[in-house]
């Protein structure tokens, strides 16, 4: 009997051993995935961290072209503006003072009775030009 008491405890301490063994290997090999994941959220957060740097820096780099971009608009604007300005004094003013002689010769050419046929059919003296008396030779 003593032998079948005796038999159970070196079968129990071996497999405590063998049991604390499994569990140490199985410990080490839970902390190697926990520091596996650690590493990886640590990369993660890494590659986060220079994404969001790179992002910053194509938000400065389309801020820079997007107000010059507006500059250039607003020039041009300006240009157009000037333009129309230009444009509307041809039309107005300018178109104005051509039309008044012509007026005054539309008046002129009623007021001595002649027809428009008339002075196309008419033919044309050409007028002689004073002579400029400044002239040194």
């Amino acid at each position: 009997m003593k032998y079948i008491l005796e038999k159970p405890r070196e079968i129990s301490c071996a497999h405590i051993c063998y049991t604390a063994l499994f569990l140490g290997f199985l410990l080490v090999f839970i902390l190697i995935n926990v520091a596996l994941l650690i590493e990886i959220q640590v990369l993660d957060n890494f590659n986060l961290e220079k994404t969001a740097s790179q992002m910053l820096s194509l938000f400065g780099t389309f801020h820079k072209h997007w107000t010059a971009f507006i500059d250039s608009m607003q020039a041009v604007g300006d240009k157009i503006d000037k333009a129309k300005d230009e444009y509307n004094k041809l039309v107005t003013t300018r178109r104005n003072q051509l039309e008044r002689p012509l007026q005054q010769i539309e008046d002129l050419r009623n007021q001595k009775e002649i027809s428009a046929e008339q002075l196309l059919d008419a033919e044309i003296i050409p007028v002689k030009q004073p002579e400029d008396t400044n002239k040194t030779e």
